[in-house]
């Protein structure tokens, strides 16, 4: 794994490539020039330990090896290649103690970025400026000799790191025990599978005190024990004040871990902001370009006359008389699809009459929803389900009509279907959201038609203290030993 470092307290500036024009460097050092997505961390989190100011990178493309000589022979008097900005004008801050996530298609960007900020590589145009060690997880197998045995790559990293002999040598038992790799430790790395070199860079990288830790999906070949291990140790960096930069496709990792994140699109900040909002808006961008490219649905199979008049929809169409809540207009409602069945209404209750916006812990709870089809549709494939979120934007609990094998007949345009799920409430104390989904799971990719976030807002109340997100029924059982028959009696104290 990559790595670069600098010492603490002086501040590293990349600054442009040579060559670069008059009016790029006058751009770069414009008087308060920032982008205009930049949004400052959240107040109070300590200094700014990151500052990306007017960044930008270009590649030159030549269509020909031929070209490139041209173009050095010319010295600059024409242009033989076309330019590629990976990066342009993208400005933010990290500050101490703060995670952020960085979101975006392949090729947005993202590691062009994170190897500005770790030192690797020079930007076209802009500023960075980086206080602190910087440890970086990037390409996999960067920094490591395949040659050297990994209990020697680990005093080479440190040494590549700036850290002292004595200190790397005083946390290599640490170093080798969060690793794990046995007596791998002392073969070659060329030997060690992707896993072992991950295990072996992540160890490193963070248990020798980095200031700010930048990952770059490095975390994603490692099995899931190792990946609850790394980051249980990030929360714990980023509780001492450690910065954390992270590069992940898992919008729910952003949302679970980043105080902030940033989206990337074709070199450029698209959104910066709240996890929540930049990873909602971040996946319904993906719904609309797969969608786009999605064939248009065949036509729709016979309706037999059950099926036009609603029958055949469970036992009874629409028999339930709950009263729904209109999803439409809510505030703080997030919703995206291809829109041919819409989620009309949905309710929550325990069974007690007149609207609850509150349950107990234990309470038997009825989720309710109504769809009605704007077009007719094949809905062999259809399914309809809902999720809890908590206030992390973290689905708790969820369900859904395909994963339990029911299945539809076809709907024609106006037609209205009703779906209710029941459980108990196992959920700890706090505020949660219902999510409805209406899907068509045809292979090889989910198709929404709606997806409703935030459709109603609740709340759940418990006296008895809980320590996990949901807590369900236990059943626990204890049994007492007798003492051991020929177990030594206590001395009586007499002579």
């Amino acid at each position: 794994m990559s790595a670069t470092s600098t010492a603490q307290p002086d501040t590293r500036e990349h600054s442009p490539e040579p060559g670069e024009p008059d009016e790029t460097r006058a751009r770069r050092t414009a008087p308060g020039s920032r982008g205009e997505h930049g949004v400052r961390g959240e107040p109070g989190r300590g200094e700014p330990v990151i500052h990306v100011d007017g960044l930008g990178k270009c590649y030159e493309i030549y269509s020909r090896p031929f070209d490139r000589l041209k173009q050095t022979l010319w010295r600059g008097r024409r242009q033989f290649y076309r330019e590629f900005w990976a990066l342009r004008d993208v400005s933010f801050e990290v500050r101490r103690g703060e995670a952020l996530g960085i979101i975006g298609r392949n090729g947005s960007g993202k590691s062009t970025l994170l190897q500005i900020i770790a030192g690797t590589l020079r930007p076209t145009e802009g500023r960075v400026a980086v206080r602190g060690r910087v440890h970086a997880l990037l390409e996999l197998g960067s920094g490591f000799n395949p040659e050297f045995t990994g209990r020697e790559n680990v005093f080479l990293n440190a040494a590549v790191l700036g850290v002292p002999p004595g200190e790397a040598r005083a946390r290599f038992d640490e170093i080798a025990a969060f690793a794990d790799i046995g007596d791998f430790l002392d073969q070659p790395i060329k030997t060690y599978s992707t896993g072992m070199v991950v295990r072996l860079a992540f160890a490193v990288q963070v248990l020798l005190r980095p200031d700010i830790l930048i990952i770059d999906e490095a975390l994603a070949v490692g099995d899931a024990a190792f990946q609850m291990k790394c980051f249980n140790r990030m929360q714990q960096l980023r509780e001492q004040g450690v910065s954390v930069v992270l590069v992940t496709h898992d919008t729910q990792t952003v949302r679970s871990f980043c105080h902030r994140a940033i989206w990337l699109d074709q070199g450029r900040i698209m959104q910066e902001g709240r996890t929540v909002d930049v990873t909602s808006n971040y996946v319904q961008f993906l719904f609309k370009e797969r969608n786009a490219d999605r064939p248009t649905p065949g036509p729709v199979r016979a309706l037999p006359a059950s099926a036009a008049s609603g029958e055949g929809l469970g036992a009874a169409p629409l028999t339930s008389q709950r009263k729904l809540t209109p999803v439409a207009g809510r505030s703080g409602l997030v919703r995206w699809g291809s829109g041919e069945l819409r989620v009309t209404g949905a309710t929550i209750d325990s069974g007690k009459p007149g609207i609850e916006a509150a349950f107990n812990y234990g309470e038997r709870l009825h989720v309710e929803f109504e769809v009605e089809a704007l077009k007719n549709l094949d809905a062999h494939e259809l399914g309809l389900g809902f999720a809890f979120r908590n206030v992390k934007a973290l689905n708790i609990i969820n369900s859904s009509t395909y994963d339990e094998g029911r299945r539809f007949p076809p709907l024609r345009a106006g037609q209205r279907l009703r779906v209710a799920f029941e459980l108990d409430n196992i959920l700890m104390p706090g505020t949660y959201a219902l999510v409805c989904v209406v899907e068509d799971r045809t292979p090889p990719t989910y198709h929404y038609y709606d997806f409703v976030e935030n459709a109603l807002l609740f709340h759940v109340l418990q006296t008895k203290p809980i320590h996990s997100l949901v807590l369900p029924a236990v059943e626990q059982m204890i049994w007492v030993a007798d003492a051991t028959p020929d177990a030594p009696a206590e001395a009586d104290g007499r002579a």
